[in-house]
């Protein structure tokens, strides 16, 4: 099973890299500046309001534990950003597909999240998502993000997470 996902992880990477155009390597460039940056941030600096803010009103959120949609999402991101947790952390992304449309966008990956507790080890833990983009007034947002930290009962590693293409320097 690991060698057939790793396998069509490959795959959708060679076919995304060979159909890039110069439209959507500008595309993810932009996205990159307007979601993933900011993205990474926001959460690390448990910005709610930024965070937030790179999503649309009608966000659709999904994982292992439900659907949360718009302001019930948005709040559930003030309540969790504000719990009191002094543990540096930060988030790293890469890209199994990215695919564009005018104003939608449609991207696959994997995330890598690094947590360095005062009192402890570092943990890292991965996961894989999808997520929907929407350009709203000129600027991409999240309008549905899906994620979990395994697919078809294979835990998501590191392994997975190199298999992606970075996200663009800042």
């Amino acid at each position: 099973m690991r060698t057939l996902l790793f396998v069509l992880c490959i795959f959708q990477l060679s076919v995304g890299l060979s159909q890039a155009t110069p439209d959507s390597l500008a595309s993810a460039q932009l996205i990159d500046e307007q979601v993933w940056h900011p993205f990474q941030e926001s959460w690390s600096a448990r910005d709610a309001a930024a965070f937030n803010s790179i999503h649309t009103d009608k966000v659709v959120r999904a994982g292992n534990w439900g659907i949360r949609v718009g302001e019930e999402y948005k709040e559930q991101n003030r309540r969790s950003f504000a719990r009191p947790n002094s543990a540096p952390r930060t988030i790293d992304f890469t890209f199994a597909m990215r695919e564009f449309h005018e104003a939608v966008a449609y991207e696959v990956g994997y995330y890598r999240v690094t947590m360095r507790p005062d009192d402890g080890p570092e943990r890292v833990s991965y996961g894989y998502f999808h997520v929907v983009l929407r350009k709203e007034d000129g600027v991409w947002k999240i309008a549905q993000d899906w994620d979990a930290n395994e697919v078809g009962g294979h835990a998501i590693g590191a392994a997975e997470f190199a298999t992606g293409f970075p996200l663009s320097a800042k």
